[in-house]
């Protein structure tokens, strides 16, 4: 009796070791299939650039079905909550840092970056939804009007050195973004504080200054009106000091 017992103990183990066997076996055949079919995917040429607002509806229309075609989409279209623990969350990065990089390689025309930049933008921003967003809203506004890319052009090339003192690139500066909102051409209203701080000349004149308006910009504390008080100031002591030298 025990020497039956022991033989169907024994036929039962191996019974359970080919079971599994056949199990791992099924598992890294799905495997492989699955890898062979993602080896047959087809690459897709990357979306075009954007050069402005005359091609962003072409821009856009790719961009979408290159990102649909990988099932990244959503991505761009919806809000996507960063997943808390475990592969999902790697999963999730990895994803939206691919989608992060298909995007930026379509917004490498300098004037892009620049219109881009005088609305804020850091070039550095993980969330691809944030740029593609600043993209439509960019360009959907102010789109088709001359009138409008000459005074944004007037805008971007205006520097501290063009002009005889701060006070004439302050009343040059604010009559082109009062001009700009005249046209309709719609912004936030911290609209060009980057472009601002490199053209002012306060990084070669007054750094410490500078250094501490960039630190609250990074930290999205420096507003318009801010900058703006401390331009005036700036202008107050030049315009002081060239009086005392009279």
């Amino acid at each position: 009796m025990s020497s039956m017992t022991f033989d169907f103990t024994k036929g039962f183990i191996a019974l359970i070791c080919v079971i599994l066997y056949v199990l791992a076996y099924l598992a890294r055949l799905v495997d492989n299939l699955k890898k062979g079919l993602l080896c047959q995917t087809p690459n897709l040429p990357l979306p075009p650039f954007l050069k402005g607002p005359e091609d962003l509806e072409l821009w856009d229309a790719f961009l979408l079905n290159y990102l649909n075609f990988y099932g990244l989409s959503f991505h761009l279209k919806d809000d996507v909550r960063e997943p808390l623990l475990g592969p999902t969350r790697d999963d999730w990065k990895k994803q939206r840092a691919r989608v992060n990089y298909i995007l930026l390689s379509t917004l490498t025309d300098p004037d892009v970056i620049v219109t881009f930049k005088l609305y804020n933008w850091n070039i550095r921003e993980e969330d691809p939804k944030v740029t593609y967003n600043l993209a439509k809203r960019v360009f959907t506004h102010g789109a088709g009007n001359d009138n409008c890319g000459k005074l944004f052009s007037d805008f971007v090339a205006l520097r501290r050195d063009q002009c005889g003192s701060m006070g004439e690139y302050l009343q040059r500066l604010q009559s082109l973004r009062d001009d700009l909102h005249e046209e309709s051409w719609k912004f936030d209203p911290n609209f060009g504080l980057t472009t601002v701080l490199d053209a002012c000349g306060m990084k070669e004149n007054y750094p410490d200054l500078h250094a501490k308006l960039i630190e609250e910009w990074t930290q999205n504390r420096l507003t318009w009106d801010d900058l703006i008080k401390d331009l005036r100031t700036i202008n107050f002591q030049e315009r002081t000091k060239k009086r005392s030298l009279i």
